[in-house]
């Protein structure tokens, strides 16, 4: 009687998945394929930007968005009070 599993390329017979050998290159195959997905769903991690510098950013675009502010003649008090007022 042949044992036929999805994905294998020949049917194995019953006592031959209890070899330890089997047993082993079933577990070594797993966690090398388990290894390569976790490193290639990391590959986007080198792309994104690093925290500190998103946050630099950050303060810059506010600084200039005051020094914006401070050019027109509206005081940082007039945007302070619109801030409280809009958290309520």
């Amino acid at each position: 009687m042949w044992l036929h599993h999805p994905g294998t390329l020949y049917p194995l017979t019953p006592p031959v998945p209890l070899i330890t050998t089997t047993a082993g290159a079933k577990w070594l195959g797993c966690a090398f394929g388990m290894g390569i997905g976790c490193l290639l769903g990391l590959i986007p991690l080198a792309f994104m930007e690093s925290p500190a510098a998103a946050l630099e950013a950050a303060q810059a675009g506010a600084a200039e968005a005051g020094a914006a502010q401070a050019g027109s003649g509206s005081g940082d008090g007039a945007s302070l009070q619109s801030l409280q007022r809009a958290a309520g």
